[in-house]
């Protein structure tokens, strides 16, 4: 196991894109403190930041201290697994596609942007647009699984393709913006205009009912199997109580009539 210590808190961010299994995995102690990471717009060496301990021949890496300005961490990584002891910046796992993150404070904006495999679990808050698409793309998430012990900020799942987002607590405003597949479960309030412009994916509210756009339709009570599967495969990760929610009935709409309108926001029947 390799052990990176912050040295330093600052005030201008550090982007360490080289800390992920993929770079580490296979590097002596030396090489790796030569590795380059951005001070604001200076380019430096890793140890500049981080003490270096242990080897990173098992993949498997933790970083020690509050990182909340370091970015890009787990940035790309497809295998292995990076532990974050504290909270950290924005892009944490950006376009991952493999192996497991894991934060036990809070994250920045971006967490999960573009992901397309693996776990990233962030056990405080996370920032806006975690799952989404960066501006420009025309996807965000396109698989995996982010877990969010906390709340999550505006344009959670914005631009999902494929994967789940699992919100234990509240989500904010715009939770799947032009949302094309996958699926949103926010344990908490939902913020204004979920699923906006949504064409298909599936958005469940688990706390509160929504306030909904009037472009979305009542479409019955359901008790949809898939999500069953999912609160099956919730408790056998550890989040049981979500779990147990999503085996009752729920209202569904369907929407956003104003896109191709095969979404649907799911709230609990009374």
């Amino acid at each position: 196991m390799l052990t990176l210590s912050l040295l330093h808190n600052h005030l201008v961010p550090v982007e360490a894109e080289c800390i992920s299994p993929n770079t580490l995995a296979g590097l002596a102690v030396c090489e790796i403190e030569r590795l380059s990471v951005f001070h604001g717009n200076r380019k430096e060496s890793l140890a500049d930041h981080f003490s270096v301990e242990g080897s990173a021949s098992d993949e498997s890496i933790v970083v020690k201290g509050d990182c909340s300005r370091v970015k890009w961490l787990g940035a790309s990584m497809s295998r292995g697994t990076l532990r974050v002891d504290g909270s950290v910046g924005m892009h944490i796992g950006s376009r991952m596609s493999g192996g497991e993150i894991s934060v036990s404070g809070d994250a920045g904006d971006w967490a999960g942007a573009e992901m397309s495999g693996g776990l990233l679990k962030v056990h405080g808050n996370v920032g806006n647009c975690a799952g989404a698409g960066y501006r420009g793309s025309v996807h965000g998430m396109k698989g995996g699984t982010i877990i969010i012990d906390g709340d999550a900020g505006h344009e959670t799942g914005a631009y999902l393709r494929r994967g789940l987002i699992v919100v234990q607590k509240s989500v904010g405003d715009f939770c799947g913006f032009n949302a094309l597949a996958g699926t949103v479960i926010a344990g908490g309030r939902l913020g204004l205009r979920p699923g906006a412009g949504m064409k298909r994916a599936s958005i469940v509210a688990c706390g509160p009912a929504p306030e909904l756009l009037p472009t979305f339709q009542w479409s019955g009570v359901v008790a949809p199997q898939y999500l069953r599967m999912i609160g099956c495969h919730l408790r056998t990760i550890g989040v049981d109580g979500l779990g147990q929610i999503l085996f009752r009935r729920f209202v569904r709409y369907c929407g956003d009539m104003v896109a191709l309108g095969k979404g649907e926001i799911l709230t609990l029947a009374p």
